[in-house]
């Protein structure tokens, strides 16, 4: 995976990435068909009650960290088989390799989601078409990139501190807070009340 920072001239191509859940846990994921595993972050696994296997150990390379700072390297040995991931309308259980990703996912969605699901992509609208018949609901379906695609009258979700400081680092993020104060106010009596 790799992305630029900073000013360029011409316009920067923006990454397909969602918003979801593993096993109940909110989840940032990047759809990276150049990727060999689907990986989720050792964050992950650490916050939920996930099922370790063991792997043969093996050699990483790409966005991860290691002991807190950036690595070009790291050993792997752990996968999470079965893990309920849930984007949008897509929903299925799947073995993940366990990797401490960098800040900016939770999970990478590599080549093996796309041999299994054969996700369509439209790179203008940042969305994955997925048939019916490679759909595990039965259902054809568009997977909509979160920070894009907003369902009229859900929620939205509130960011968490990872979100916040990944957000800040573009250039183009506005951030307005508001702090709200309960103040009791000055005891009056009551227009109504009778003497």
């Amino acid at each position: 995976m790799y992305s630029t920072t900073g000013d360029r001239t011409g316009r920067r191509g923006k990454l397909i990435t969602f918003h979801g859940t593993v096993n109940g846990i909110l989840i940032r994921a990047l759809w990276d068909p150049g990727a060999d595993s689907i990986y989720v972050s050792k964050r992950v696994v650490e916050a939920g009650e996930f099922r370790l296997s063991a792997l043969e150990p093996s050699t990483c390379k790409g966005g991860i960290r290691l002991d807190g700072a950036q690595a070009s390297s790291t050993t792997v040995q752990w996968e999470t088989p079965d893990i309920d991931l849930k984007i949008q309308d897509f929903a299925a259980p799947l073995t993940m390799t366990v990797l401490d990703l960098d800040e900016d996912y939770d999970m990478v969605l590599g080549m093996p989601f796309c041999e299994t699901f054969k996700p369509l992509p439209d790179f203008e609208a940042k969305s994955l078409f997925i048939a019916a018949d490679r759909s595990p609901s039965g259902s054809q379906f568009t997977l909509y990139d979160s920070e894009i695609y907003h369902i009229p009258g859900a929620e939205p979700e509130p960011l968490t501190h990872r979100e916040i400081r990944r957000l800040s680092k573009k250039e183009s993020t506005t951030f307005r807070c508001y702090r709200l104060e309960v103040r009791p106010l000055p005891s009056v009596s009551s227009p109504l009340e009778v003497n």
